[in-house]
């Protein structure tokens, strides 16, 4: 006599179920990776936003202690971490003509990816 085929492990999974959980996943995937893509971008918008604050707010100051006039390019970055006198001569130690200053701690890093 011929035995009967063996039935099905209720326990297991079929392949159309499979699929449909791998499409399910996919389609969860396609939503959230732009979505989290954005909010990356947005962060990197507002650090820029915070540091470019910062770096405002310290060159009102040096402006404000030496009599309306800005650093030049030239020496701004020590200008703004080293102390000055009222003629912006740059000191690396306070003395008692630079004792202005210093306005930042370091020049804030630029947050934003040059490749986009």
């Amino acid at each position: 006599m011929l035995k009967p085929a063996p039935k099905p492990d209720p326990r297991a999974f079929t392949l159309i179920e499979l699929v449909v959980v791998v499409v399910i996943v996919g389609i969860l995937a396609a939503i959230a990776i732009p979505r989290l893509s954005r909010g990356t971008a947005g962060a990197g918008d507002s650090a820029l936003s915070g540091n470019l604050g910062v770096l405002r707010k310290a060159i009102d100051i040096y402006a404000m202690e030496h009599g309306g006039l800005y650093p030049t390019a030239a020496n701004f970055a020590t200008a703004m971490i080293q102390y000055t006198d009222s003629a912006g001569t740059i000191s690396a130690t306070p003395t008692a003509t630079a004792i202005y200053g210093p306005y930042l701690r370091s020049i804030p890093p630029l947050p934003v990816s040059t490749n986009k």
